[in-house]
């Protein structure tokens, strides 16, 4: 029986921007040049060219951040990645460096540290919102889900998960279907994958939550089954492309075709954490250097697989890492949007759930062309 090598890898969109603003004619209570962040990390940005909502309006897709803000009007703020601008809520967003008795922007805060693997960052936010707030269900949920999920061991507390998951049902009257998964996967971190069982299926008796997360949920259920914690990451995705993984060096031909920049994590003597780039994979041995990823407006997806990883390593001729982080070129972002929108003739990005594209070579070189889409429930095509 032939095996198909061919796996998706997520894309997690996040936006990364290096951009100055005066602030020589903003008033104090101005956030016009500072830096924001969306409140709900993974939540498509809906944004317009106009304060008064003339014009036709876009989305920054599951962008992260920071941006800059270069306009103010009542409560609308003029924002900027580093490429494009509009105008949206300023109620969807949080300042980068928020007031220290804010529990409700220290709690969003933190979750788009998490979407930025900065998790010691994420936990002081989280445990900050607590003390503020002892009654902010949703900061000891995010906190759980952290201490049961992290993909960094050093994070994962099961016990501890277990007990600020039961407080977080606990202040939501046990009425909230996602405190629940978040409970069954921190009991499936402390190896009680009875209870994790238990949990997960009582999230799924809620009906929008069963609509929305239920492929989510069972696969979750069925590692249960299998006596293994849930490491199903906290972000939403929306983006997968699948490479042929099974060679290696088709694997570095495909990312160099497409024009994508590897980074690799490291960490140095004395504990501090960088990357180092691979901008150019097509000479051998690819030649990385130490960069900020913070100065990047990409997409990107992570291999974390060893196998995968330990092929494209050995086809670059570097010594194999953790893992593989790639960042997309502004270009070809831009093109699988379009495609999106084109493939079931939607009007905005944020009726797609999902789509995954395929890399396929031409004459001209390797491109992607989607394979296949899922809509959200409330979607409708527009007509060909």
């Amino acid at each position: 029986m032939k095996i198909d090598k061919r796996f998706a890898l997520a894309l997690t969109v996040g936006l990364f921007v290096a951009s100055a603003f005066s602030l020589a004619d903003a008033p104090i209570s101005s956030w016009v040049g500072k830096k924001v962040m969306p409140a709900r990390p993974g939540q498509d940005i809906t944004v317009n060219p106009h304060a008064d909502d003339q014009g036709a309006a876009f989305s920054f897709s599951n962008y992260l951040g920071p941006f800059t803000v270069r306009g103010e009007h009542d409560d609308r703020i003029r924002i900027f990645d580093g490429h494009r601008e509009g105008w949206t809520y300023k109620s969807d967003f949080v300042l980068l460096r928020v007031e220290p008795t804010d529990a409700l922007a220290l709690y969003k805060r933190g979750l788009t540290w998490y979407d930025k693997k900065q998790y010691d960052r994420a936990i002081g936010d989280y445990d900050a919102a607590i003390r503020l707030d002892p009654r902010c269900a949703a900061a000891f949920n995010t906190l759980a889900l952290l201490k049961a999920r992290c993909p960094d061991s050093r994070y994962r507390d099961g016990k501890k998960a277990v007990e600020l998951a039961r407080k977080a049902c606990e202040l939501a009257g046990w009425n909230e279907p996602e405190y629940m998964d978040t409970l069954g996967a921190a009991y499936a971190e402390v190896g009680d994958f009875g209870a994790a069982i238990q949990w997960a299926k009582k999230a799924l008796t809620f009906a929008d939550y069963k609509q929305d997360y239920s492929e989510r949920v069972q696969e979750d259920i069925n590692g249960y089954q299998r006596k293994e914690a849930s490491r199903r990451e906290q972000r939403i995705v929306r983006r997968a492309i699948r490479y042929d993984v099974g060679d290696g060096e088709l694997y570095r031909k495909e990312l160099a075709g497409l024009g994508i920049i590897l980074a690799v994590p490291e960490t140095d003597a004395k504990g501090n954490r960088h990357y180092r780039f691979y901008c150019d994979l097509t000479h051998l041995p690819a030649k990385g250097k130490i960069e900020d990823p913070g100065a990047l407006r990409h997409t990107f997806w992570e291999d974390t697989n060893p196998a995968t990883v330990r092929l494209l390593a050995r086809a670059l001729r570097i010594s194999p890492p953790s893992e593989f982080i790639a960042f997309l070129p502004p270009r070809l972002e831009e093109e699988m949007l379009k495609m999106e929108l084109a493939f079931k003739h939607v009007k905005s990005e944020e009726l797609i759930k999902k789509t995954v594209f395929d890399v396929v070579a031409t004459p001209g070189g390797y491109k992607v062309i989607v394979r296949s889409q899922e809509l959200r429930s409330k979607a409708r095509t527009t007509p060909k």
